[in-house]
Protein backbone atom coordinates (compact mmCIF):
# COMPACT_ATOMS: atom_id res chain seq x y z
CA UNK A 1 0.00 0.00 0.00
CA UNK A 2 1.46 3.34 -1.08
CA UNK A 3 0.14 5.23 1.95
CA UNK A 4 1.82 2.82 4.37
CA UNK A 5 5.08 3.10 2.45
CA UNK A 6 4.92 6.89 2.88
CA UNK A 7 4.45 6.44 6.63
CA UNK A 8 7.88 4.81 6.68
CA UNK A 9 9.73 6.59 3.87
CA UNK A 10 8.95 10.21 4.73
CA UNK A 11 10.35 10.01 8.30
CA UNK A 12 13.33 7.99 6.97
CA UNK A 13 14.10 10.82 4.53
CA UNK A 14 14.60 13.06 7.58
CA UNK A 15 16.69 10.56 9.52
CA UNK A 16 13.96 8.87 11.58
CA UNK A 17 14.31 5.15 11.01
CA UNK A 18 11.29 3.45 12.55
CA UNK A 19 10.69 -0.27 12.66
CA UNK A 20 7.24 -0.29 11.04
CA UNK A 21 5.64 3.06 11.75
CA UNK A 22 2.02 2.02 12.06
CA UNK A 23 1.49 2.85 15.73
CA UNK A 24 4.14 5.08 17.26
CA UNK A 25 6.31 7.86 15.97
CA UNK A 26 5.81 9.91 12.84
CA UNK A 27 4.42 6.99 10.83
CA UNK A 28 1.75 6.40 13.45
CA UNK A 29 0.80 10.07 13.36
CA UNK A 30 0.46 9.95 9.56
CA UNK A 31 -1.72 6.84 9.85
CA UNK A 32 -3.99 8.47 12.42
CA UNK A 33 -4.29 11.63 10.33
CA UNK A 34 -5.60 9.48 7.47
CA UNK A 35 -7.82 7.13 9.45
CA UNK A 36 -9.53 9.32 12.05
CA UNK A 37 -11.47 11.43 9.48
CA UNK A 38 -12.65 8.26 7.71
CA UNK A 39 -13.80 6.69 10.97
CA UNK A 40 -15.60 9.89 11.94
CA UNK A 41 -17.49 9.78 8.66
CA UNK A 42 -18.51 6.18 9.33
CA UNK A 43 -19.54 7.07 12.90
CA UNK A 44 -21.71 9.97 11.67
CA UNK A 45 -23.41 7.71 9.14
CA UNK A 46 -24.01 5.14 11.85
CA UNK A 47 -25.53 7.75 14.18
CA UNK A 48 -27.98 8.71 11.44
CA UNK A 49 -28.75 5.32 9.90
CA UNK A 50 -28.32 2.81 12.75
CA UNK A 51 -27.92 4.64 16.08
CA UNK A 52 -28.11 1.46 18.16
CA UNK A 53 -25.46 -0.39 16.18
CA UNK A 54 -22.07 -1.21 17.66
CA UNK A 55 -18.95 -0.37 15.70
CA UNK A 56 -16.47 -3.23 15.91
CA UNK A 57 -12.93 -2.55 14.77
CA UNK A 58 -11.12 -5.81 14.00
CA UNK A 59 -7.90 -4.36 12.65
CA UNK A 60 -4.85 -3.90 14.82
CA UNK A 61 -3.27 -1.64 15.99
CA UNK A 62 -6.08 0.87 15.57
CA UNK A 63 -6.99 1.35 19.23
CA UNK A 64 -5.28 4.73 19.22
CA UNK A 65 -7.25 5.72 16.13
CA UNK A 66 -10.53 4.81 17.80
CA UNK A 67 -9.54 6.74 20.92
CA UNK A 68 -8.95 9.77 18.74
CA UNK A 69 -12.22 9.39 16.84
CA UNK A 70 -14.49 8.36 19.73
CA UNK A 71 -14.89 11.70 21.53
CA UNK A 72 -15.45 13.53 18.25
CA UNK A 73 -18.04 11.03 17.09
CA UNK A 74 -20.11 11.47 20.21
CA UNK A 75 -19.46 7.92 21.41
Amino acid sequence: MAEFRQDYEIPLKYGVDQCIGDTLGPGGVFRRLRHIPALLEIARDMQELCPNAIFVQLRQPDGDVLLGAGPRAGT
